[in-house]
């Protein structure tokens, strides 16, 4: 293979990953976000439940007042 040849070749094969990087980048980037996305998703789950258990805690504890007066 000629000097010349060879740089085409190599320019080529950079250019192609040259082109997959940012491909590729911005797939783990996505993924990255929606693990996150998904994580918050959780501790907003998590947390409208332990408020939803507060509340009824405290509807409990205004009947049991309610019932002893």
């Amino acid at each position: 293979m000629l000097p010349k040849e060879r740089k085409l070749l190599f320019s080529k094969q950079l250019q192609s990953k040259v082109k997959t990087l940012p491909k590729q980048a911005l797939l783990n980037t996505t993924q990255l976000l929606a693990e996150k996305e998904a994580e918050a998703m959780q501790r907003a789950e998590v947390a409208r439940r332990t408020a939803e258990m507060e509340v009824q805690k405290a509807q409990y504890m205004l009947e049991q007042e309610r019932l002893k007066a």
